[in-house]
């Protein structure tokens, strides 16, 4: 391992240890991620045009302090392969794939040139655990996980369509979702889902929550 890259472990498995505060600057500098370098050379309006306004499409990228709590919420159900449904600058894959590096990660992301700076570090830190997908989730063919990552990604008018697509994934297989924000709210009205309680976040509807496939 390089010592670039057990910077960047060291960093993250103390981070995701102990009760510390994050800084989530550190953390992607650490990673080599230069989130607001290259989102600075797109405009929101030039991404309306190219990807049309269904979508949300502003960089917000989730907090390194809901990423931990995401994967200590899913300690107990440590996957196979997980799926992250709009994986932006993929601060969750990197986060995982250093945090566990018998699991594969796959993202999928809408704008080209997130996916780009995703590859660019996959293939800085060799993780060939990781891969990013550029491409609608409407219309993409999703790689098979056993849990799939939706922390409000999508507006209202796409969250339907990624519904009824993991609906049609659960009558093969038990999945487990990974929710926060609004998208808990549609995925706590879906009966063919049930809630995971866990103690992180207990109690904040709008926080880390984890839903499976009803019994």
């Amino acid at each position: 391992m390089s010592p670039k890259i057990q910077k960047a472990y060291d960093l993250i498995t103390n981070y995701h240890n102990a009760n510390l505060e994050a800084d989530d600057d550190e953390l992607d500098a650490a990673l080599s991620l230069r989130l607001q370098e290259v989102e600075n050379d797109y405009s929101l309006p030039d991404l309306l045009v190219q990807y049309g306004g269904q979508h949300r499409l502003y960089l917000g990228d989730t907090s390194y302090h809901h990423i931990r709590t995401l994967y200590q919420c899913l300690e107990p159900f440590k996957p196979r392969k997980l799926l992250d449904l709009g994986s932006g600058y993929g601060r969750i894959l990197f986060y995982g794939a250093l945090l566990w590096p018998s699991v594969h990660f796959t993202g999928i992301e809408m704008v080209s040139h997130r996916v780009s700076e995703v590859l660019r570090v996959r293939d800085e830190f060799n993780l060939s655990h990781l891969q990013c997908i550029q491409g609608d989730v409407t219309n993409t063919t999703w790689p098979q996980a056993d849990i799939y990552c939706l922390i409000n990604s999508f507006t209202p008018s796409v969250m339907p369509i990624v519904v009824e697509q993991l609906r049609q994934i659960s009558c093969c297989q038990s999945i487990i979702l990974a929710s926060a924000s609004t998208s808990n709210l549609i995925l706590e009205g879906q009966g063919w889902l049930e809630e995971v309680p866990h103690e992180n976040d207990k109690g904040a509807r709008l926080g880390i929550r984890l839903f499976k496939t009803a019994s």
